[in-house]
């Protein structure tokens, strides 16, 4: 009855997790270059704009294509991010990063869940499955032998 509950309930988690998804909002990020900062940490006036200044360890990089051994955000999906309105603090949407001030991008609205990396775990997943199904009836002999010895 144990290996039953413990099985449902492995399945169950493995379930739910194909089918979870991320629910995430669009952030807002400085755009320079191939990076996208997510954290500000402080601004700076330029004439009379106030410019934003983002954390460089905050950076996603921005990938090239699929197989980009990089983690980051692929550079076709980060073209079509929306540039934020500018407002009268900072009327054409300037921003910049720590280490470089003078190097200013652009504040976009960004999607956190479209940042991801090229894992080749992925490409052994269905023979892990494949293999936690042949150890079943392993188990379930292990079990089955402990449960009725004398």
């Amino acid at each position: 009855m144990k290996f039953l509950k413990a099985f449902l309930a492995v399945l169950s988690l493995f379930i739910i997790s194909l089918f979870s998804s991320k629910n995430v909002l669009a952030d807002v990020g400085c755009r320079t270059g191939n990076n996208i900062y997510t954290q500000q940490v402080g601004s700076y006036p330029e004439g009379s704009s106030t410019i934003p200044v983002f954390s460089d360890a905050s950076a996603i990089r921005i990938r090239n294509g699929a197989s980009d051994p990089n983690c980051g955000i692929l550079r076709s999906v980060s073209n079509n991010y929306t540039i934020v309105a500018g407002t009268t603090a900072n009327p054409s949407s300037k921003c910049s990063y720590a280490s470089n001030p003078g190097d200013q991008g652009r504040l976009v609205n960004y999607n956190p869940a479209h940042n991801s990396c090229v894992l080749p775990l992925d490409d052994y997943v269905p023979a892990l499955i494949l293999a936690s199904f042949f150890c079943i009836p392993l188990m379930r002999k292990h079990y089955l032998n402990k449960m009725f010895a004398f």
